[in-house]
């Protein structure tokens, strides 16, 4: 989650309803056709690959509320999560607590920063960097900074994953006002919410405005609209892939969705795999 959000911005109090988690989720009717399109249908399969191949620790960097931290850990795999958002972490313990204590024992989560988290150098077999995780780093300097300190982190072998949109697939001269993205429920209020949205053009430090409103329906059949605004940045494949080897890493792979396609310009991910020299 982007550095600097209050604890209560609609990003943040919308998130298990915008970005339901497949295995995690109370409600099923949030698993609509779109989150195929906002690459939420099998990531977590991909990251659970990864993570059997390569055993041992698992960071997770920007890990929210748990959509993909949790159903690893259930898998028996040790994980620690970092977010940089208190809220976030405030709500992956509430879900935490409804999880069995086996569960929660693999578990360590921190409100910490990837560009300066202290973690012991060395200590994780994999460190993934699911969801556009990595865009919510606003610039290429403080970007770079997150890869440098995950490859200390990293145990010589291991791997780091980098999961973000492929901007080449993106309204990148923006999206004009906001049009209905899709509709779910909240799981907060169980209350049926619609979330309009749109993009500004990309500038030239890559960085790109997102906007709209939530309109969410009340039990007397009022709209309550709360608006939103956002920023991320967009990295392209080549310069993730060069910023991966200016940390020493080796990339592995690119791939074009988690599915093991070759990425091409108009794939709709960038699933990047780089590995730490032994």
């Amino acid at each position: 989650m982007l550095a600097g959000l209050p604890d209560d911005h609609p990003s943040i109090r919308y998130y298990d309803g915008d970005y339901p988690g497949v295995e995690t989720t109370s409600i099923v009717e949030n698993l609509d056709r779109t989150i195929a399109a906002q690459g939420l249908a099998e990531d977590i399969a991909r990251f659970r690959e990864i993570a059997g191949q390569f055993r041992g620790r698992v960071l997770e960097i920007g890990c929210g509320t748990g959509r993909v931290l949790v159903p690893l850990a259930r898998d028996g795999i040790e994980m620690t999560g970092i977010d940089i958002s208190a809220g976030m972490i405030e709500r992956l313990k509430a879900r935490l607590a409804e999880e069995k204590e086996e569960t929660r024992d693999r578990i360590n989560v921190h409100v910490d920063d990837a560009r300066s988290y202290g973690g012991e150098s060395g200590a994780f077999a994999v460190i993934i960097i699911p969801f556009n995780g990595f865009s919510c780093i606003l610039s290429q300097r403080d970007q770079q900074a997150a890869l440098e300190n995950a490859a200390r982190l990293l145990m010589p072998g291991g791997r780091l994953v980098v999961d973000v949109v492929n901007p080449f697939v993106l309204p990148l001269n923006g999206s004009g006002a906001p049009r209905p993205f899709f509709q779910r429920i909240n799981p907060e209020t169980g209350r049926t919410y619609t979330r309009f949205a749109a993009m500004g053009p990309i500038q030239g430090d890559q960085t790109q405005r997102l906007f709209g409103w939530y309109d969410e329906l009340d039990e007397g059949g009022l709209v309550h609209r709360t608006a939103y605004e956002l920023t991320w940045r967009l990295t392209f494949a080549p310069e993730l892939s060069l910023m991966m080897e200016s940390v020493g890493l080796d990339v592995e792979s690119v791939e074009g969705d988690h599915r093991r396609s070759a990425y091409g310009a108009t794939s709709p991910k960038i699933f990047l795999i780089a590995s730490k020299p032994r």
